[in-house]
């Protein structure tokens, strides 16, 4: 009932909307991340309904189409969109760089503090904008007022104060260990952390440059112990504020002493980050910083011999499955040559023909028995009959077939061709009335569908088909269902109905086969189709499908009886419809029999 629910929140709201709504009311998110690997897979699960929902905003596919959509981009030989390539589940392992600002608030295990030496002070600009202490520190921007000196003191002070609080901010994001440097840098006697460590920083006072040929200093603070800080020991260059000896400054060399209100040198500047750690190494360290460029790191190789799976002891119920009609004849040693892919497999199984047959003597290069074979021409046909309206004309035809060739692959020389295929297939008639005469409305195309399977062998099959024998199911068709790849499976039973049509008021079940018979239209005689359906299992099919489609139908038509509302089935060889050479060739026409389909439908349903 709840799924129910989602679906037509679906097909009312759409598919986001009903991807929010199931993931939170079955606890998606929380359930996944509890799964090995949880926060990959939640990444990926995330990741593609974004895709989904971009897709069904983009090409409006409605909900069949969509799942459709979806299924084609899962094949390994479709072109992938930048935005479908895997996103990395989580950076909490990587390297972050991020501004103080941005870092309030976070920790993190280890962190690395390099810049904190900026100068701090007012930048160029116009005016300067403070608050003022004796009107409520409201905000004012001074432009050159006669106390313009005044403001820019306490605009400074405001500047430092908040560049103190970005060095707490900074220094206290580490959980484990933080890394901060300084120095002698050039114009980083007025920063913060200068400030924060003894020298002169703040406002006023502040001097002209650095002198040059001081030793750098370095200091360090952090959360857990070993190496904090350091400096790099080298003579920064910088400004030099005058060439003439300074009091206290022998010159040419390092003062005997430090005049008040003076940066800090680099020697007194390490003292005091000394004084600052003593009683306290296992938990601050000074140290320089290392002027050898680090080895990179290269992770060491594991020893394959060290490696080992664990075993597993559990059991896994293999007879529970989704199955479906190309699954089932995957092995069989028949006629058909059957594609891998579930979604593609049941419309494009191909009739081997010899390589004298294949190639078509003599034909046209455009003849349609010239036509090339394989799943990617079942899928090019299958894509232009899906999409074709019935009452189209000449025109709409051509372009739909056109640039289906060309998404596709196929060379334009094959386009007159496929047309005409076309036009001889909505010229066939089922009961009097041709496929062009009937609504677009009274058609379903690609009819996927999902029956219950509660217990289905190849011998309850061949059980089934016993004793059915007739001219559409020989008397050996039981035993060929012993060659079918299915144990004893329960489960689902999937598969697509390529057209399903309501005309007379009866409702038809129609199966577009692409494959080769041979090299001419005789060989798609009624004979030739016969066989077709046997060797390939076809027979098989459409009693699945047509069980399928009488469940369908009896959920959804109100008195609806077998026997009175199901029409048939007609199976069309496209490359045998000929209007001209009569109506039997190329189209199988049959009307499974009823205890067949109700057996099934027994077998089937829970």
């Amino acid at each position: 009932e709840r799924f129910r629910h989602y679906h037509d929140l679906w097909a009312q709201a759409g598919f986001m909307r009903m991807f929010r709504k199931l993931t939170a009311d079955e606890g998606a998110g929380a359930r996944i991340l509890r799964l090995p690997r949880g926060e990959r897979m939640l990444t990926n699960f995330l990741h593609l309904a974004e895709v989904l929902n971009q897709a069904s905003m983009e090409h409006r596919p409605g909900m069949r189409g969509l799942i459709k959509w979806l299924n084609q981009r899962r094949d390994p030989s479709m072109p992938r969109a930048q935005e479908h390539q895997l996103r990395l589940e989580s950076d909490e392992d990587a390297v972050k760089v991020i501004t103080v600002h941005k870092s309030k608030g976070l920790e993190f295990p280890i962190v690395f503090c390099p810049f904190l030496w900026g100068p701090s002070g007012l930048r160029g600009g116009a005016g300067v904008a403070f608050h003022d202490e004796q009107q409520g520190y409201r905000a004012f921007l001074d432009l050159g007022s006669d106390r313009l000196a005044e403001h820019r003191t306490q605009a400074e002070r405001e500047i430092l104060a908040e560049d103190m609080r970005l060095v707490y901010v900074a220094l206290t994001r580490a959980k484990n260990r933080c890394y901060l440097v300084c120095g002698r840098f050039n114009r980083g006697e007025s920063s913060a952390l200068s400030h924060l460590l003894g020298g002169q920083g703040g406002a006023g006072g502040r001097p002209g440059g650095v002198p040059v040929g001081e030793p750098d200093c370095g200091t360090g603070g952090g959360s857990g112990g070993g190496p904090v800080g350091g400096t790099d020991g080298e003579q920064i260059d910088g400004p030099v504020s005058s060439s003439s000896a300074k009091p206290g400054r022998k010159p040419g060399g390092k003062p005997d002493r430090e005049p008040a209100g003076s940066p800090l040198s680099g020697d007194t500047m390490r003292d005091e980050l000394m004084r600052i750690c003593r009683g306290k190494e296992d938990c601050i360290m000074v140290r320089d910083l290392p002027r050898d460029v680090p080895e990179r790191f290269v992770r060491p190789a594991i020893d394959p011999a060290r490696l080992s799976c664990r075993k597993f002891t559990g059991m896994i119920d293999r007879s529970w499955r989704v199955s479906s009609f190309s699954s089932m004849v995957s092995d069989a040693p028949h006629g058909a040559e059957v594609p891998h892919d579930a979604d593609v497999a049941d419309r494009d199984a191909l009739y081997l023909v010899s390589g004298r047959d294949a190639g078509g003597e003599g034909a046209d290069a455009a003849d349609v028995f010239r036509l090339p074979g394989g799943v990617r021409t079942g899928i090019m046909l299958h894509s232009v009959l899906e999409r074709l309206h019935f009452q189209a004309d000449d025109a709409a035809i051509r372009t739909l077939v056109a640039g289906t060739l060309e998404l596709h692959g196929f060379e334009s020389a094959w386009e007159d061709t496929v047309v005409a295929m076309v036009k001889n297939a909505l010229a066939i008639e089922i009961d009097g009335v041709p496929l062009a005469g009937v609504p677009n409305g009274m058609t379903l195309r690609e009819l996927e569908f999902y029956l219950p399977v509660r217990r289905l062998s190849k011998r309850i099959l061949a059980d089934i088909f016993q004793g059915r024998g007739s001219d559409a199911v020989p008397q050996r068709f039981p035993e060929m269902l012993e060659d079918l790849h299915l144990d004893e499976t329960r489960g689902f039973l999937r598969g697509f109905i390529d057209l399903v049509f309501a005309s007379g008021g009866k409702y038809y079940l129609l199966d577009w086969k692409s494959n080769r018979l041979g090299p001419a239209i005789e060989h798609y005689g009624q004979g030739a189709l016969e066989d077709a359906m046997v060797r390939n299992y076809y027979v098989l099919q459409y009693h699945l499908y047509a069980a399928a489609l009488h469940a369908y139908l009896e959920k959804r038509l109100e008195g609806y009886s077998y026997r009175s509302h199901f029409g048939g089935v007609v199976y069309v060889f496209l490359r045998g419809v000929d209007p001209a050479m009569g109506p039997e060739y190329g189209v199988y026409r049959t009307m499974p029999d009823w205890e067949v389909v109700r057996d099934l439908s027994g077998r089937l349903a829970p």
